[in-house]
Order: structure tokens, then sequence, then C-alpha cells
């Protein structure tokens, strides 16, 4: 658990493994259709979602409502 919060509800953040990487921090890529490389587990691409991390801060109380997510839009709205 982290002293962070949401900035939509104020529930604390808890940290998640990545969907995208599945907590890898990234991909091994080499351009080859057929892998030869020595070391085909190294990471060579770092994951777009959790830049490299392997996990994120997720708010503990998702799914947010509709009034919390309109409350926040509201006091974020540019001018």
């Amino acid at each position: 658990m982290t002293d962070e919060c949401c900035l939509i509800c104020c529930a604390p953040l808890v940290p998640e493994s990545c969907y995208q990487c599945m907590g890898a921090g990234g991909f091994h890529d080499c351009g080859e259709d057929t892998c030869c490389c020595l070391d085909p587990d190294e990471i060579t691409n770092i994951c777009e979602v959790c830049e490299g991390e392997g996990e994120y801060l997720s708010c503990s109380a998702l799914p947010h409502t509709d009034a919390q997510m309109a409350a926040y839009q509201e006091t974020h709205r540019e001018v």
C-alpha cells in the first residue's frame, strides 16, 4: 500500500500487476519471426503502460460512480 490517494475519490492506491506485459516490464522483440537469440527472455521493448515497472498504482475503490467522475471532471475542467 502507498500513501498516495486517488485523485477522483481519495481512496488509497494499491499496486496492480500490469495487464499488458503481465508484470515483466516489457517484451522481447528482436524483429525475427523465429527468435534464435541467446537470451530470448531479455526485454528489448519497454512496456508503455507501466513504463517498465511491471506494475502501476490503481484506485482501491474502483469502479468510480458517475457522480464521482462528474465531480472530478467539473473541478478539472479547462477554462
